[in-house]
C-alpha cells in the first residue's frame, strides 16, 4: 500500500482473511501481494496528485545504494528475521537489494497460498533485475561482492547491456554535458522535435539543470516550491481537494443488493 487510496471494505476483508493486513519485512508488498490475489482489477491513475522528496531518508532507496544510513540501521536492528539472510524466502537470501526484498514477499505469498495467479518466476530474469539495481551501489568492493552472488547462481553480464537511469544520473558532469550536446547534435542533424521550450526557461529562471531529460534544482525548497505553485498539471487550484480530504464511502453503482 504504497501511493495507493484503498476502500476500507478491502482492509477489513484482508483482516479477516489473514488476520491482519501489514506484517513481514517489506508490508507494503505484502498488501500488495494480497490486493492482487483478491481483487480482479485496480485502477491505475496516470497523473501526479502528489510529490515525494528526501529519498536520502528512504529505507529502499538506501539500500538500492548500498549505503547504511541512521534509517537503515534501526530498520536492520529491528528485523524480525537474522539480518543476513532477511530474504530467506528468495534463492539468495544474503542478497540485500530491494528487488530481492520485493520477491521474498512474492515467493512467501506464493509458497503459503498456492494460489494459480502468482505464477514461477523467470529465474534468468530475477538474477537480472537484481544485477541492475547492484549496478546502482555506490561502494565499488561491495557493488563487486554482491555481483558475485548473482554471477555464482548463473548470472552472466552483457557488455552491451544499458545502465540504468540512476546510474546515468550520477555520472560526472563533464560526461552529463558532452551527452546533451550530443543529443543536441543528434537533434539537429535528424530533424527531430528539440526539447521543450519550458524546460529552458525553467532551467534560466530556477537555476536548474537539465539531465537526460529531468530537471536538478539546487535545493529542496526551490524544488517543493516549483512542484506546487508552477509544474504543470499541479493540483493547487483543484477544487476537488477538500473532497478527498473528506472522502467517505459510497455504494458501488448498480452494485446488486439483497
Amino acid at each position: 500500500m504504497l501511493n495507493c487510496v484503498v476502500p476500507r471494505t478491502l482492509l477489513n476483508r484482508m483482516r479477516q482473511r489473514f488476520g491482519n493486513v501489514f506484517t513481514s519485512i517489506s508490508p507494503d508488498f505484502v498488501f500488495c501481494c494480497r490486493c492482487l490475489e483478491m481483487e480482479d482489477s485496480v485502477l491505475f491513475y496516470d497523473k501526479s496528485p502528489l510529490f515525494h522528496y528526501a529519498l536520502n531518508r528512504s529505507n529502499g532507496a538506501s539500500v538500492s545504494r548500498g549505503e547504511m544510513t541512521s534509517d537503515n540501521a534501526d530498520f536492520t536492528a529491528n528485523l524480525p528475521v537474522d539480518s543476513s539472510k532477511r530474504n530467506y524466502a528468495t534463492p539468495i537470501p544474503e542478497l540485500t537489494t530491494a528487488v530481492n526484498a520485493v520477491f521474498n514477499e512474492y515467493f512467501l505469498f506464493q509458497q503459503e497460498t498456492n494460489s494459480p495467479r502468482f505464477f514461477e518466476v523467470d529465474f534468468e530474469k530475477y538474477l537480472k533485475a537484481n544485477a541492475e539495481e547492484i549496478r546502482e551501489v555506490g561502494d565499488p568492493e561491495l557493488r563487486a561482492e554482491m555481483l558475485a552472488l548473482v554471477v555464482a547462481q548463473g548470472y552472466h553480464p552483457n557488455s552491451d547491456e544499458q545502465p540504468s537511469s540512476v546510474s546515468r544520473l550520477t555520472t560526472p558532469r563533464g560526461s552529463i554535458e558532452t551527452r546533451q550536446r550530443l543529443k543536441s547534435l543528434v537533434t539537429r542533424i535528424t530533424g527531430r522535435p528539440a526539447p521543450k521550450l519550458a524546460s529552458s526557461i525553467v532551467a534560466r529562471v530556477f537555476g536548474t539543470n537539465s539531465i537526460d531529460g529531468k530537471t536538478e534544482f539546487p535545493d529542496v525548497e526551490t524544488a517543493i516550491a516549483f512542484l506546487r505553485d508552477d509544474s504543470s498539471g499541479n493540483f493547487t487550484t483543484w477544487r476537488g481537494q477538500q473532497d478527498l480530504l473528506l472522502a467517505r464511502e459510497l455504494p458501488f453503482p448498480g452494485k446488486a443488493t439483497q
